[in-house]
Parts: structure tokens; C-alpha cells; sequence
């Protein structure tokens, strides 16, 4: 099963991938590190450095597309659409707020909440407007 065809959103995707690296790289930064290092603090970065990757894994696919596919009409709206964004929606909220909680509960640098932040912002805007797209109301434009 393909992520792009499950979560055709991309808000969907981009939160599952960024959860995705975030979760296999708290166990490495918990070998990696001196014992000393706080958990939450490796929970920060390990969510840190899944945004950050997951991010540029989606700017590098969308530059390294071919031509033909980045000007082909957009797909209709189907269930895929909508999931994805709903899944997005929903796992970027858990996510990025739980980050947001935990990051300004131990009182550090305020650049970790702020960051996430954007993040959650740009999450819960792009699912808005693909959901919006999926109901079939038009979002703007002349005409």
C-alpha cells in the first residue's frame, strides 16, 4: 500500500511522514546522546528534526517532478483527498500541539514552540482548503 494513494492530501502525508521520522529517530538520539540529555528535550528534537526532514522530502519531490506531472489539471475530489486531509487535520493537531505543550511546559528556548507552531498553522490551513476542495465549494478566484 502506497502513502500517496491512501493520503492523496498532502497535509495527510506530510504529518505521517514527519511523525514517522520523529519516531524512529527519538531511539537514536537516545543512544546517541550522553545519558545526561533530558527526554523531553530528545522528544523536541527528535520531533524537530522529523518536521524539518519530512519538509524537505516534500520540497524535493516537488522540484524534482517531471514537468508533464506538475502541469497535468488537478485530480478530482475523492475520499483519498478527503482523508488525507483529515488526516492531516487531526494528526498535525496531536502532533504539533502536543510538541507545543510539552516545549513550553519545560520552559525551553522559545524558537521550539514558535517553530511548531508554524508548523501547525501550515498544517491546519492546507487541510482546510483541500477539505474545502473536497466538498466541491469553490474557493476563490473569478466567476
Amino acid at each position: 500500500m502506497d502513502i500517496r494513494e491512501t493520503l492523496r492530501g498532502t497535509s495527510g502525508r506530510y504529518v505521517v511522514v514527519a511523525v514517522v521520522i520523529a519516531v524512529v529517530s527519538f531511539p537514536v538520539k537516545l543512544l546517541v546522546t550522553d545519558r545526561g540529555s533530558a527526554p523531553a528535550l530528545l522528544v523536541l528534537d527528535s520531533g524537530l528534526q522529523g518536521t524539518t526532514w519530512a519538509l524537505s522530502i516534500f520540497f524535493f519531490e516537488a522540484v524534482l517532478l517531471p514537468a508533464q506531472r506538475r502541469l497535468r489539471p488537478a485530480a478530482p475530489a475523492t475520499p483519498d483527498r478527503r482523508r488525507g486531509a483529515l488526516a492531516g487535520l487531526i494528526g498535525g493537531v496531536l502532533f504539533y500541539g502536543g510538541l507545543i505543550v510539552l516545549a513550553l511546559c519545560r520552559r525551553t528556548e522559545i524558537a521550539y514552540p514558535i517553530t511548531f507552531g508554524i508548523f501547525l498553522t501550515a498544517v491546519v490551513v492546507t487541510s482546510a482548503v483541500q477539505l474545502r476542495r473536497a466538498s466541491g465549494v469553490r474557493t476563490g478566484g473569478p466567476g
